[in-house]
Formats: structure tokens, sequence, C-alpha cells
């Protein structure tokens, strides 16, 4: 996701919400927020939905949370987590598994629950898989009432393993760590193996389970008895106090429960338990149960981090963590915790209104820029145009200069191209471009070969590549044959051919003489035998 979070952490004693930004791989946490969920507030509305609608509004409104993208979870009692331990680790076999396991592990059908799941380990035997689920019937419930508040939730996460977002930010989660959020009405345990998610639970126990023990030992109002709960703390765990010290033994025995769990109890006993929340304020309660479990219990220690632009201080590192959680689990790439069930019929659909008024602007932008590219892409081409076309004019003109008998031009360069061939081809027949045997060698050798005082007329002379032909004539058929005979003892010369030798009107003998060239050798011209030559 690209742009602002909001990890609400929605409370029945509070609000709390902290603001993060990111994209690109990169991400900032802005700011905590948090408000007092007033239980007059709902006592004037009537109904306990509409009233959290309402409070959700005005916080919103508030602190100025409007526009953004919110993250929550389903309440703890709402949900049901499962750790699944399976014989084969495709994910195809996986997805298609998951369903008829849990559904023989709740007393639902399967058409009635909504679930996800998350790989948490592999191996060449198996996987381990922790599925989260609920009703859809409390799913659908809980979406009206955030949507009456104006907010659509991408992710609907679960409290307890949205917690595992918290690991790379702690000092204190090394090794096998239970991280607790008490809140007022229940407690999220969250374990972690190594920093990674290992399993979750939700106690339906926290500190109204305290404040109504208190009240029946006091016999007073809850108001009454949660404000002596905040005084004295655990100063009240006395003998005359039994249902306060019942309950207290209560939260014990169900966190100890959690931790001989077997998918727990395999790895041992935890080396610690981060304790936070609301609830995780009152006085005595970490000593308590450090006592009472046998295990440290230490308060969030949170890591110097420069992409914290709000540093919590000790009440808020108490208070927030949660709405923490569900902030990074917006921008953490890749979160630690991937549950999401806003699945099926409940899949997150953005609304295109608040996608236009959100990113208006950008598109705006965009599309400026987009227009002057591609002007300047048309203005370009024009150019480049204008120029192809001078280029064009000025080559067929030097075309039309060094080949005025062509008066037909098609496509200058090619036609030029070709005629500079046609010459290199002649320039090399006659020798310009050096060698052993050329034209004019040659027609200096065959002149050399002449018999001295003969006349030889040459009439027509046809010089290639690879063969010579002379037509000529000579006073007698002797005369033909001495000219054949000197002629073939030219080093360069292959063959030589006379035919066509007939008595012309003169009285003379013409004759036609083909000469097919072989390999260039060193002509040298016969002894005593001056050149000359007539020509026609």
């Amino acid at each position: 996701m690209y742009g602002q979070v909001l990890g609400l952490d929605i409370g029945s004693w509070s609000l709390k919400g902290v603001v993060a930004r990111g994209g690109l791989g990169r991400f900032e946490i802005l700011r905590y927020t948090g408000e007092v969920l007033r239980e007059e507030g709902a006592s004037e509305i009537g109904d306990p939905a509409a009233a959290l609608s309402h409070a959700l509004s005005l916080f919103r409104e508030i602190h100025h949370l409007a526009g953004m993208d919110p993250i929550c979870t389903l309440p703890g009692p709402m949900t049901s987590t499962r750790r699944l331990s399976l014989p084969f680790s495709d994910p195809k076999k996986i997805r298609q598994t998951v369903p008829f396991e849990v559904e023989s592990q709740v007393p639902f059908g399967i058409e009635e629950i909504v679930l996800d799941y998350q790989v948490l380990e592999t191996a060449a035997e198996g996987a381990d898989v922790l599925v989260g689920l609920a009703r859809r019937e409390l799913i659908a419930r809980h979406l009206r009432v955030l949507e009456d508040a104006g907010l659509d939730p991408r992710i609907l996460e679960l409290d307890a393993p949205s917690l595992a977002n918290l690991a790379p930010f702690l000092e204190n989660a090394d090794g096998f760590a239970f991280l607790a959020d008490m809140g007022h009405a229940k407690t999220a345990l969250c374990a972690l193996s190594g920093r990674k998610l290992h399993s979750a639970r939700t106690l339906p126990l926290g500190g109204l389970t305290l404040t109504l023990a208190l009240a029946d030992d006091l016999r007073v109002e809850r108001g009454e008895a949660e404000r002596r709960k905040h005084e004295a703390g655990l100063d009240l765990l006395h003998p005359s106090h039994p249902a306060f010290a019942r309950a207290l033994d209560r939260f014990v025995r169900e966190i100890d429960r959690t931790f001989t769990a077997p998918e727990n109890a395999r790895i041992g006993r935890p080396d610690r338990i981060v304790l936070f929340g609301g609830s995780a304020r009152m006085r005595g309660l970490s000593e308590f149960l450090q006592e009472r479990l046998g295990i440290p219990v230490e308060a969030p220690v949170f890591r110097a981090d420069e992409r914290f632009a709000w540093r919590p201080d000790a009440e808020e590192a108490l208070v927030a963590p949660a709405a923490l959680a569900l902030a990074l689990r917006g921008v953490l790439r890749p979160p630690l915790s991937r549950l999401n069930l806003r699945q099926e019929e409940f899949a997150y659909r953005r609304d295109f209104t608040v996608l236009r008024r959100r990113f208006l602007p950008t598109v705006s932008i965009a599309g400026a820029l987009l227009l002057l590219v591609l002007v300047n892409i048309g203005v370009i081409m024009v150019q480049d145009r204008r120029q192809i076309a001078k280029l064009d004019a000025q080559m067929a003109e030097i075309f039309r200069q060094t080949q005025p008998g062509v008066t037909r031009i098609v496509d200058p360069l090619s036609q030029m191209r070709a005629g500079v061939s046609e010459m290199q081809r002649r320039a090399q027949a006659l020798g310009i471009y050096g060698g052993n045997v050329t034209a004019l060698g040659v027609l200096r050798e065959i002149s050399s070969r002449v018999p001295p005082g003969v006349d030889v007329t040459i009439t027509d002379l046809s010089i290639d590549e690879a063969r010579i032909r002379v037509h000529g004539s000579t006073p007698s058929y002797e005369l033909v044959d001495r000219l054949k005979s000197d002629l073939q003892q030219v080093s360069f010369f292959r063959e030589v051919n006379v035919a066509d030798v007939k008595t012309d009107r003169d009285g003379g003998k013409s004759f036609n003489l083909t000469i097919t060239m072989g390999t260039p050798g060193a002509p040298v011209a016969p002894a005593g035998m001056a050149p000359r030559r007539r020509g026609a």
C-alpha cells in the first residue's frame, strides 16, 4: 500500500490509533492518538453498536484521521485460531485441505464461517499452518458498525496474531517469547519463536474480569470498583477479597494453559512475557504474574529506529502496541502476520469516489506530464521529418549531378550505392586498385606478341574479369596461327582459342580470338619483340 494507513485498535474501554506512511518498500511511523470511550455516551444512544459507530466517527474527526486506510481487528471473542500440522507442504494441497480440517474442529458448518490461514513453517515432512476464523454473521455485524462510522478497512486481522508485527522493533522479543496485550475485556497472547509468529490465542479475560470480581467483594458499583482497582492495584489482593483472588488465579491458569498447549510445549517454557495493554498498568500485576508463573514479565522496550518519527513514552509504550502492530501490518513488506478475514463476500472493494478524491491531484499532474511528453515527441517527430526531407532532397541533387544519365530517381541512396558498386567493379577490371594483371597490362601484353612488321588490325576488344574477346584481321592464316601460339606463352592466359577465320573482301583474314584468364603471373615480353599494335 502507498499512502497513510491507520492502525486502529478498537477496545471496549478506549480507541487507539497509530498513523504510518509507507510505499515502495519504505515506511515511517508518524504519530499516535487515543481516546477513552465513555459509557455515558453509549447509554444516551442506547444501542452499543450505534454508540461505537458514533465514537469512531468522532474519533476520526477530532484527530484528523479521515482519508486514511484503516486496518482493524475483529474483536477477540468473535474469532478463533487453530494451529494445524499437515503431512505435506504443497500450497495447493494446503488450500484444499484447511477447510475440511477446520470443519472437524469447530461447532459450525463450513458454510457458516470465513477463514484465512498462514503457513508458519515448512519442512520435508509437512507444514504447520495457523488458521483464523469467525462466523459470517459476526463479521457482517462488525463491518456494518465500521461502515456507519465511515470506515472501510482493507484488512480485518485477528488481534493476537497481529501482535507479531511488533517483533522486529522490540529489544526483548528474542528466543521463545509471549506478547501479552491485556485489555479491558480480553487478553491477546502471541507466541514468537525466533521473532516469528508461532501461535496465538485470545483469552476472554481482562481488566473488566478483575473489576467485576472486586465489585462483588466490596459490594460497590462497577465504576467505584474500577476506581479502587486503579488506585490500589494488587494491594487489594487480600483474604477478604476472595472473588478478586479467584479472578487472578483463573487468569494465571489460562496463561499457563496456553504455555502447556502441545504446539508451545514442544518448544519449552517461554523465556519471557512482554506485557502491555491498558490493564497491564495495574500496580503490582507484572510482579504477581512473574512470581506465579516463574517467568520474567517485562514491559515492551522499543529499539531506536529512524523510521519512527513518533517515539513512545513510558505510558504510550504500554497502551499503543496493538495499534502500532496494525499500522505495521499495513506497511511492512512482508508483514509477520498475514491473516485477513475480508474474504469471499466480505472481500475489500475500494469505493471509486474515495479513489477519485485521493488520487485526482496525482492523476491530474500525471496527465499534464503525459501531455507535455506527447507534445514534445510530436515536435521532435516533425523536426525529424523536415530534416529527413531536406537530406533526401540533398541526396537526390547529388545523384543527379553524379548520374546525369539517369532520369528516373526512386531511391537516391540505393541507386547511388548500386552506381558506386558498378564503378568499383569497372575500376577493378581496369586495374585502378592495383594487382599483377590489369586491363592496360593485358593490352600491352597482346600488343607485344604481334610479330614485327606485321599488320594486325583489331576492330573490337572486350575485357572482363575472366575473359578477353578480340575481333581483328591479318594478311594470312599463318599469322593468325603464330599470334595464337605466341599468346599461349603468356603465363596468365590459361587458354587461347581462335574461331571464325574468314577471308575478307580486301583479301585479308578476319578472326575471333578468345582468351581465358588464369592465375596471374609476372608477364615477360618475348625477347627481340618490340610492342606494336594498330587498331581501328
